[in-house]
């Protein structure tokens, strides 16, 4: 019991120290992008679970059913192991005694836990608190409607600030080992926009006529494409990326179609531009394949084109969520600019 506690208290006064600003070079966090690991009581994961799944786990068809994030709860004696975990979510009620109320009242500052309790939405939400590119999340509530209400309430940024860093994780390991400049400047030079060119891409087609430059990679097989207009005047941005995203798979990829039962359509941010997202499943017209894509449609005043930047993944028998997910982080990359590192 004693070595118990005394492997408690180097516990509490670690995580202190790196909560309260300790300039010490930091470690990269470690475990799965897409795993958030969460230490709570049975009661606290019972209701918290429903609103984390519906803010973190959404479900996306891939034609399987994969969540965005995968929890994996752990107890108090794992807090340890997991403590530069990449997603750490930490809930509990302050006004009951538990190990894990014990463990948050010791790991954040008194002035901190007061404004937690005077402020009924606020939640401890921090980025890089542990180790680079980590994401912890502590809700100490008061009691079961108080960890709901602050959970739903700040659901949305909640599921920003672990996207954020996901994106930026997924952006290095994708460029780690180098890209192709001169590839990219290329396609800069030629039709004044750029792409971060992973160096494991390579061209498939460039065709000035049709406005259509398509790269692939092998196995498992995902394909990038950007395709451009000028829109007309009668034309909105989503009607013209809706053609744009037709054109690109019914005229310029061979023998593939978009399933309209599966298609999802939202209004989102692409860097500076007001944008439209295209998501769902892309399908061979003559043959057994198939799987997910993201598109992306927006308007760019400068040239006067509507672009759309498309993205779609083929990898049978595994999880394809992961390489859709790297293709959405080289979208996001696409600006009518050079890179600037």
């Amino acid at each position: 019991m004693k070595q118990n506690r005394t492997v408690h208290l180097i516990i509490f006064a670690l995580l202190l120290v790196m909560l309260t600003g300790c300039n010490l070079p930091q470690e990269e966090a470690i475990g799965a992008d897409d795993e958030i690991v969460v230490l709570t009581e049975d009661e606290n994961w019972e209701l918290a679970e429903p609103i984390l799944e519906k803010a973190l786990g959404q479900i996306i068809m891939t034609p399987q059913k994969e969540p965005l994030y995968e929890f994996r709860r752990i107890g108090p004696d794992e807090l340890q192991d997991n403590l530069k975990i990449k997603n750490l979510i930490i809930l509990t009620r302050l006004e009951v005694s538990s190990r894990i109320s014990g463990m948050v009242k010791s790991m954040l500052p008194d002035t901190t836990l007061k404004r937690v309790r005077n402020d009924k939405s606020a939640v401890y939400l921090r980025e890089n608190a542990y180790a680079a590119g980590q994401v912890l999340l502590i809700v100490p509530a008061q009691d079961p409607p108080d960890l709901r209400k602050r959970l739903s309430v700040n659901s949305r940024k909640i599921f920003e600030t672990f996207e954020r860093q996901f994106m930026l994780r997924q952006e290095a390991f994708i460029y780690r080992s180098g890209e192709q400049f001169d590839l990219a400047q290329s396609y800069l030079d030629q039709y004044g926009w750029y792409l971060r060119m992973a160096h494991t891409y390579i061209p498939i087609q460039n065709n000035p006529a049709e406005r259509f430059v398509w790269w692939g990679r092998e196995f498992p097989f995902r394909w990038l494409s950007v395709s451009w207009a000028t829109p007309s005047d009668s034309m909105d941005l989503e009607s013209a990326g809706r053609k744009l995203m037709e054109r690109t798979y019914s005229n310029l990829l061979d023998d593939v179609r978009i399933n309209p039962d599966f298609l999802k359509v939202e209004e989102v941010w692409l860097k500076n531009y007001a944008a439209y997202r295209f998501s769902g499943l892309w399908e061979h017209t003559t043959d057994v394949k198939g799987g997910p894509f993201v598109g992306y449609a927006f308007y760019e005043p400068e040239k006067d084109r509507i672009y759309y930047l498309n993205g779609l993944v083929f990898a049978p028998d595994r999880r394809k969520m992961p390489y859709l997910r790297q293709l959405e982080v080289i979208l996001q990359t696409f600006d009518t600019k050079a890179y600037e590192p």
